[in-house]
């Protein structure tokens, strides 16, 4: 999957649409994160990704905060914009 994703990253395109369906429980939210977050942190890599969906359980943030592992580094780096969510989040108060 990891593999995949960064083929089509540096495929030299411009810009482009990666639609990503595998099977359930095939790594899909954890390899997205993981290759997000090692793309993200090579100074060498200049392209921005945008990871969409409507549906806020398809949004793995909490995944994506621990390929991170630095709250400080996340808030920097991620923007995540819930104005085209099909329902509001459920916010968590920080810390919990």
């Amino acid at each position: 999957m990891k593999k995949n994703i960064l083929d089509f990253i540096d495929s030299g395109r411009e810009n482009g649409l990666l639609l990503v369906d595998p099977n359930t429980g095939s790594g899909k939210t954890f390899w997205s994160c993981q290759t997000i977050h090692d793309y993200a942190r090579n100074p060498n890599n200049k392209k921005k990704i945008f990871f969409t969906t409507t549906l806020l359980k398809n949004l793995p943030e909490d995944e994506l905060k621990k390929a991170y592992n630095n709250e400080v580094l996340y808030k920097k780096e991620v923007l995540v914009d819930y104005s085209g969510a099909a329902e509001p989040p459920v916010r968590r108060s920080e810390g919990h």
